[in-house]
C-alpha cells in the first residue's frame, strides 16, 4: 500500500468529538497556600526529575538533593563540577551533566559512583536503553557509557536539530539532522551498540518526535502524524495520518497504560489536544484545552487519570474521554524557574527565593507508586543454542584466548558494534552454563564442561561482570542458586559483587539462600565473599531498602554457627554499610 492510499484510508477514520467545556476544578495557585515547602541552599539549574521517592532536584552550589513526596529532604550531596542544566533518572539513579560535557552517574542516595568526560559538550539530556547504557548528545556526535562508567563508543553526525533521540521498537537509537532536502527532514538510525543502519527520510519536516512501546511518535509540520517501527530489520511506517490540523503537533504524551497518544496542536491562542489510538492511529476524541502556548511548553506527560500539559501560565490535567479534571493558573515566571507534574499528582515549582512549593492538584485513590525500575524480558542481545553435533564436538560460543580478548576489550572499552557479538556470546555462554547445572540437578550427569575446565568457566563469571550492562544481574542470581560447587559458588559471589548492579535484590536474595546450606556456615571464603559482595552492592545501588536488605544478609552472620572469624568480618562489614547510609 503506497503512503498516499494509506492516508486516505487511515484519513477516513479520523473522528472529532470536540466540544467547549468547563474543568471540573479551576484553581489560581496565586491564591493557593502550597501543600508543602522545602528550603535549598540555592535555586534550581536544572529540570527536576521524578524518582520513586519523590523527586530530585540540582540547586546552585551543586547540590543534588531527594525530596520525598511530602517535602523532606532524605538528603543533599555535592556533584563534581560546575552543573548543566541537563539530568535524567534511571529508576533512582540520577545522571547529572556537568562543566558542559562530564557524565555523572550519581545513586539513590546522591553518592557519585562515576564520572565519565565525552569528547563534546552535551547539549541534552541523556537517555538511558533498557540494558541501562547511557546515550549523550551533542550538536555533531553521540557518546554511550555502561553502567560502570566506560565508553561503549562514541560517533560523528552532521549538525543535529533540536529534537530529543528516538527508540525504535527493536532498541535502535535514531537522530535526527538539521539540514534536509527540500525541507523535509532526515535521520540516521543507529544500533545500540553504535553501529549505522541505515538513513529514514521523512515525508515533510519533523515538528517533534517521542519514543512508545510501538517504536517511535512522529507528528510534521504540515499536520501529519504517524509511527515508525522496525520490522524485519528496516524501518518504516506503521501508520500515518493526516490529521485535520494544518499546523502539525507541537508536543505529544504517549501512555504505556492504555496505549493512546496525545497530540498537542496550536491554533491562535488555543490548544487542542488529539487522543490517538497507537496501534491504529485513529482518532478517539478532540479536547479543547484552552488558552496555552506550545512554544512554552513546560511539560506534556501520562498520568494515572489520563494526560497533562503546562505552559509558563497554565496547567492542565484531563482523562482520555474528554473531561478537564482541572485547570490552574500558575504564578508569574519571574517567581520561579522550574517546575514538574509528578505521579502523585504534586505541582511543584523551584522558586527564585531558593524555596520549593508543592500543590496536590487531585486526590487520586488509584494512584500507584512509581516502579523503581521499569521490569522487562525485552532485549537486544541475541542468545543462540548450541547444536547437538556442536555440543557432541565439545564446541563452545567461546575459546580461552576469546575470552582473555574480550576482557582486553572490556576493560579498554570503546567496543562499538563489535559489542553486540560479544555480548552475545557471553551471554549464551552463561546460559549455557546455567543449563548445565539444572541439567545435573535432575539427571545427575556429570561433569559438564564447565565442571571439567574450571579456569574457562572462571574467565566466564568474570568478564560477566565486566560488561557495563544489566542483561546479567538475573543470571548471577540464578548461578549462585544453581552451582553446589564451592569453589565456582565464590567465584560467582565474588564476581556478582563486582558487577554491583542488583536493582530488585535477586543476587542478594541468593546470598540468603546460599546461607541455608550447611557447609557455607564452615566455609570463611564464601562467608568473606559474601560480606565483600553484599557491601559493593548496597554501596552502588544505594536505595534505603535494599541497605536494609543487605544488612539483613550479613546479620544472618552472626549467629553462632558461623566461627569467631566470619562473625568479627560480618560486624566490620555491617558497620561499612551502615556508614553508607549516613
Amino acid at each position: 500500500m503506497n503512503i498516499r492510499k494509506k492516508l486516505l484510508v487511515i484519513g477516513a477514520l479520523f473522528c472529532q468529538f470536540s466540544y467547549s467545556q468547563t474543568p471540573l476544578r479551576t484553581i489560581d495557585l496565586a491564591q493557593e497556600q502550597p501543600s508543602w515547602t522545602a528550603a535549598l541552599g540555592g535555586g534550581a539549574v536544572a529540570q527536576p526529575v521524578e524518582t520513586s521517592y519523590g523527586i530530585a532536584l540540582l540547586s546552585e552550589g551543586r547540590m543534588l538533593s531527594g525530596i520525598t513526596q511530602d517535602g523532606t529532604v532524605m538528603w543533599q550531596k555535592r556533584v563534581r563540577g560546575t552543573p548543566s542544566p541537563f539530568m535524567t533518572a534511571f529508576g533512582d539513579f540520577i545522571y547529572v551533566i556537568t562543566n558542559s560535557s562530564t557524565l555523572n552517574l550519581m545513586n539513590p542516595s546522591g553518592v557519585t559512583l562515576w564520572s565519565a568526560e565525552c569528547p563534546f559538550q552535551i547539549m541534552s539530556a541523556p537517555v538511558v536503553e533498557k540494558d541501562g547504557r547511557v546515550i549523550v548528545q551533542g550538536q555533531t556526535g553521540l557518546a554511550c557509557y555502561g553502567l560502570n562508567g566506560k565508553e561503549k563508543w562514541t560517533i560523528e553526525t552532521d549538525m543535529q536539530k533540536n529534537i530529543p533521540l528516538c527508540f525504535m521498537n527493536d532498541g535502535s537509537i535514531v537522530v535526527f539532522l538539521l539540514e534536509g532536502a527540500n525541507g523535509k527532514t532526515t535521520a540516521k538510525r543507529f544500533s545500540p551498540f553504535g553501529e549505522f543502519i541505515e538513513d529514514l527520510r521523512f515525508a515533510g519536516e519533523v515538528f517533534c518526535a517521542k519514543t512508545c512501546k510501538e517504536g517511535m511518535i512522529i507528528s510534521l509540520t504540515n499536520g501529519a502524524i504517524g509511527i515508525c517501527s522496525v520490522s524485519e530489520g528496516e524501518a518504516d511506517q506503521s501508520w500515518v495520518v493526516k490529521s485535520k490540523f494544518s499546523s502539525g503537533a507541537a508536543a505529544i504524551a504517549y501512555s504505556e497504560k492504555s496505549g493512546n497518544i496525545a497530540f498537542f496542536y496550536q491554533s491562535g491562542s488555543e490548544v487542542t489536544a488529539d487522543i490517538v489510538k497507537a496501534s491504529t492511529g485513529e482518532s478517539i476524541v478532540q479536547i479543547p484545552i484552552g488558552t496555552m502556548s506550545l512554544s512554552d511548553e513546560i511539560q506534556t506527560k501520562a498520568t494515572t487519570a489520563g494526560f497533562f500539559i503546562a505552559d509558563t501560565h497554565t496547567a492542565v490535567e484531563f482523562s482520555e474521554s474528554g473531561t478537564i479534571l482541572w485547570s490552574c493558573g500558575i504564578f508569574d515566571k519571574s517567581k520561579w524557574n522550574y517546575m514538574i507534574y509528578t505521579d502523585d499528582n504534586s505541582l511543584t515549582f523551584s522558586m527564585s527565593n531558593w524555596i520549593i512549593n508543592s500543590y496536590k492538584m487531585t486526590q487520586n485513590l488509584y494512584a500507584k507508586t512509581k516502579p523503581v525500575y521499569k521490569k522487562t524480558n525485552d532485549s537486544f542481545v541475541k542468545v543462540r543454542t548450541r547444536s547437538v553435533f556442536e555440543k557432541a564436538a565439545g564446541l563452545q560460543f567461546l575459546t580461552q584466548d576469546d575470552m582473555t580478548e574480550i576482557e582486553k576489550k572490556l576493560e579498554e572499552g570503546s567496543l562499538g558494534a563489535e559489542e553486540s557479538a560479544i555480548l552475545s556470546d557471553i551471554k549464551s555462554e552463561a546460559y549455557e552454563y546455567l543449563q548445565s547445572l539444572t541439567t545435573i540437578d535432575q539427571f545427575g550427569i556429570e561433569p559438564s564442561f564447565f565442571g571439567a575446565n574450571p579456569a574457562y568457566t572462571e574467565k566466564l563469571i568474570r568478564i560477566m561482570s565486566k560488561t557495563g550492562t544489566a542483561e546479567f544481574s538475573h543470571i548471577f542470581a540464578e548461578l549462585l542458586k544453581n552451582e553446589k560447587d564451592r569453589n565456582y559458588l565464590a567465584l560467582i559471589i565474588k564476581y556478582a559483587g563486582e558487577q554491583k548492579f542488583d536493582p530488585d535484590g535477586e543476587i542478594l536474595s541468593a546470598f540468603e539462600f546460599i546461607m541455608q546450606r550447611r557447609f557455607v556456615a564452615r566455609d570463611n571464603e564464601v562467608l568473606k565473599n559474601i560480606c565483600d559482595a553484599t557491601y559493593e552492592i548496597c554501596r552502588f545501588m544505594g536505595r534505603p531498602s535494599l541497605i536494609r536488605q543487605g544488612k539483613g544478609v550479613i546479620a544472618r552472620l552472626f549467629f553462632p554457627q558461623y566461627n569467631q572469624a566470619a562473625r568479627d568480618y560480618a560486624r566490620e562489614t555491617f558497620d561499612r554499610i551502615k556508614y553508607i547510609e549516613k
